[in-house]
């Protein structure tokens, strides 16, 4: 299996700017262009069968839409009230399930792995963005 970052950086990131024009410029545009190319290289980078993408192009094409769509619809959920007495509104589950909590850790730890496995520059101004919340322009600077 090659490796997935690699392979994107050959295949896909050519395609970025027609799928960033793409999203700005369809009805997609109520999401955030640099949400969703990112989240479909980390989509397409945890995928087993990297060799059996044919058409980088139309994928990534395809990832993005899906993710685009995936968000728009999870943005008509009825949004979540404020809750006045949250501490005692909270519900702990106390059946959690382990095989479900040890699958979210592997994949937690390969993600890290895969974080850590990018550039300086590109391993920080996604830390700035994902966790701290900063907009592209500060997190770039």
């Amino acid at each position: 299996m090659p490796d997935p970052l690699a392979w994107i950086a050959r295949k896909m990131v050519p395609y970025e700017p027609d799928v960033r024009q793409w999203l700005r410029r369809s009805i997609l545009r109520l999401v955030d262009p640099d949400d969703i190319i990112r989240e479909a290289y980390a989509r397409v980078a945890a995928s087993a069968q990297l060799e059996a993408v044919r058409e980088p192009r139309a994928c990534l094409f395809t990832v993005a839409r899906n993710i685009a769509l995936e968000q728009m619809r999870r943005a008509r959920v009825t949004p979540i009230t404020v809750v006045g007495d949250l501490p005692s509104s909270i519900i702990v589950d106390e059946g959690a399930d382990p095989e479900r909590s040890t699958a979210d850790r592997d994949e937690l730890r390969h993600v890290l792995e895969m974080i850590q496995r990018l550039p300086d520059k590109l391993r920080q101004v996604l830390l700035l963005r994902q966790v701290e919340g900063l907009p592209q322009k500060e997190a770039i600077s």
